[in-house]
């Protein structure tokens, strides 16, 4: 999706309890119950040096180079809402804070954002195209556990109509591991593709065509929504 057509992102999620010893701006307790994704293009020579090297790890780990930038919205145990977290490895990767601290537990909460609006509040640059949209639940580094709940996720273009990219539900429940679901924003309704590549310290994930990851996750099934079920393998 060409930066010209980036409008609104409207997602919803349902989160029963927080990590309780996560902290997202450390690398060794960045987890976190749910995280909506958005990858975008850029101009990669304008990288640092070690962000440059990454990618080109990225690349020869995946077959693809870490995305210019990438903006997650997330729930945080402490961040106040509007806050944006520096991943600890990569200032290429922006969380924004979206919901914090436990009044919303265990119910339905429901968002719609600006994306051209809250990438440059988390990069200080307009943001280039949008390659590919995701969620993620993770609890690997915690060691803990993570389940969650995710409903309909819909980008709505400014020039074109852009449909809901999974029609249905996402449930991930998540222990000692992490797990994330991932699209390209087609405009036929549909899943182009899923990935876990660069969202959580470059760590690549091998997604069947089903939605299961076949080495961070040990089993999945797809039902009437997606389930995933993890454990670190490592």
């Amino acid at each position: 999706m060409s930066p010209n057509e980036l409008c609104k992102l409207t997602f919803s999620w349902k989160v029963p309890a927080l990590i309780a010893s996560a902290d997202m701006a450390l690398i060794d307790t960045d987890d976190s119950p749910v995280r909506v994704v958005l990858a975008f293009e850029g101009d990669r020579n304008l990288f640092s040096t070690k962000n440059a090297m990454l990618s080109e790890l990225s690349h020869a780990l995946t077959g693809e180079p870490l995305p210019y930038a990438t903006l997650m919205y997330v729930w945080c145990n402490t961040c106040a809402v509007g806050t944006v977290i520096i991943n600890p490895r990569t200032d290429r990767i922006r969380k924004l804070v979206v919901e914090s601290g436990s009044p919303h537990l265990n119910q339905w909460t429901d968002y719609e954002r600006d994306i051209h609006a809250d990438f440059e509040a988390a990069f200080g640059e307009a943001p280039g195209s949008l390659l590919a949209l995701g969620i993620m639940t993770d609890s690997d580094n915690t060691r803990s556990t993570a389940r969650a709940w995710y409903g309909p996720i819909q980008l709505i273009a400014r020039q074109s109509r852009c449909p809901q990219i999974r029609k249905g539900s996402f449930s991930l429940a998540i222990t000692g591991g992490g797990a994330a679901v991932g699209c390209h924003p087609g405009h036929d309704g549909r899943a182009h593709g899923l990935f876990d590549r660069h969202l959580n310290g470059c760590h690549p994930t091998a997604w069947n065509k089903h939605g299961v990851a076949t080495n961070h996750v040990a089993h999945g099934q797809v039902h009437r929504h997606l389930i995933v079920v993890g454990q670190s393998l490592g």
